[in-house]
């Protein structure tokens, strides 16, 4: 696609292993099982580390362009779920209980965004 000021701009690539690219796709997902580091799903998500209770650090397959990237993170019910140690190849999960002690929570999920 053109601009008006005549530069292009991609949108959306589609890779030949069928991964759609853009700013509007999320880079990598992951739904982790922290009491026994099982991953049910996935996506460019190479790799988890059990790092300590309520700590595992997220690998990617494919690693993004730098570490200015978005994550968002959820848990399951009675759980807090965050994120610390950003960097450009991973970044760790974390999961505590409503007291803020580090739990190994049934599910700890996170998506990210970015370039």
């Amino acid at each position: 696609k053109t601009r008006p000021n005549g530069t292009s701009a991609e949108r959306l690539r589609i890779t030949s292993d069928g991964r759609g690219l853009s700013q509007f796709t999320a880079k990598a997902w992951i739904r982790v099982d922290m009491s026994n580091m099982s991953v049910p799903d996935s996506h460019n998500v190479s790799t988890i580390v059990d790092v300590a209770t309520g700590q595992a650090r997220v690998n990617f397959s494919t690693v993004p362009a730098n570490s200015s990237y978005n994550i968002s993170t959820s848990a399951v019910a009675g759980y807090i779920a965050g994120h610390s140690n950003i960097n450009q190849g991973s970044f760790y999960l974390r999961v505590s209980d409503t007291n803020g002690s580090a739990a190994d929570a049934d599910y700890g999920m996170a998506l990210v965004f970015g370039d």
